[in-house]
């Protein structure tokens, strides 16, 4: 009786259309999982083995495609016999760095490796959970405040991860950070194995509530509150800005909506700042005095405007 098939796709998960990248991030992700210095419970060892023998094969878009050629007519489980009993049979994989015994019969007979000592040695050295596999990127949210993207600011975070537990790093925030963007912190995320490049941390800022401002990119917007006669008959009014207070002037008939732009009040740029946005915003008394009811009343009899009329 042959050896017994082998369906690799079946192994990795994955259907026989995926792409070479699906291939990659499937087999990362068990190969992590099944990893013998990771897990210790009894057969993950032989499912480790299993996994990178599939990936070995489907990694490369040439066995992959001599694999399918043969492989894709069986099913799992069956035995399986090369063509011609495979006594003439032979494949040039010699790019696998050396395969053979220690996989599963099938993939001895179906590759045919000649399996030298120094195949062997490649083999016990460099392949069972010893292949190389680069960390993944990782993210986390950093929240700062808007006094703090005004100006240069080293800022101390703590972060908890799954695979180094906590961690605490000291990260530059350069003036001008705006809300959402990333920081990169090369080879800070999830480590390399065997030799493996280290992933990236990304950290994406975060703006925390600000009493007065909402970010506008590099430009901030602040809602102002007036009177009706404030906007009706103009005024000067303080407001607050990043670096203290200041004082603006209403102009007459001001409406509701109307924005007043401060030039060079917002935060910082490349070349300059943003802008301090003023949007005024009308409001009236919820509860009249009797002396605030009796000028309404004469305002309302003696004044011929109505807003509902072009």
């Amino acid at each position: 009786m042959g050896p017994t098939y082998q369906d690799y796709y079946q192994i990795l998960g994955v259907n026989r259309n995926a792409t070479q990248d699906e291939i990659q991030k499937a087999y990362r992700k068990l190969a992590r999982k099944y990893h013998p210095d990771v897990n210790k419970e009894k057969g993950a060892e032989d499912k480790f083995k299993q996994l990178s023998e599939a990936y070995e094969v489907l990694k490369n878009p040439e066995t992959r495609k001599k694999y399918d050629a043969f492989g894709s007519n069986w099913k799992a489980g069956q035995p399986f016999t090369p063509p011609g009993g495979g006594q003439d049979m032979h494949f040039d994989f010699s790019n696998l760095g050396g395969m053979g015994s220690g996989f599963s019969s099938f993939f001895d007979m179906f590759f045919n490796q000649q399996q030298g000592q120094g195949h062997q040695q490649n083999r016990r050295s460099g392949f069972w959970g010893m292949q190389p596999t680069d960390g993944a990127d990782q993210e986390a949210e950093v929240e700062i405040s808007l006094e703090d993207a005004a100006t240069d600011m080293t800022k101390q975070i703590k972060l908890r991860s799954s695979h180094a537990g906590h961690r605490s790093f000291s990260v530059k925030i350069p003036a001008g950070t705006v809300n959402g963007s990333k920081i990169r912190l090369k080879g800070q995320g999830e480590k390399g194995q065997n030799g493996g490049k280290d992933g990236d941390l990304y950290l994406r800022v975060k703006f925390a509530h600000h009493p007065y401002f909402t970010p506008d990119g590099h430009d901030l917007i602040s809602y102002v509150k007036l009177t009706p006669w404030e906007a009706a008959l103009g005024a000067k009014i303080e407001i607050h800005t990043l670096s203290g207070t200041g004082t603006v002037k209403i102009p007459e008939g001001s409406q509701s909506g109307t924005q007043l732009r401060l030039k060079g009040k917002g935060l910082p740029k490349n070349t300059g700042h943003g802008d301090l946005k003023i949007e005024l915003q009308i409001c009236v008394p919820k509860k009249l005095s009797d002396k605030e009811r009796e000028l309404f009343e004469a305002l309302a009899e003696n004044s011929s405007f109505n807003p509902r009329k072009s």
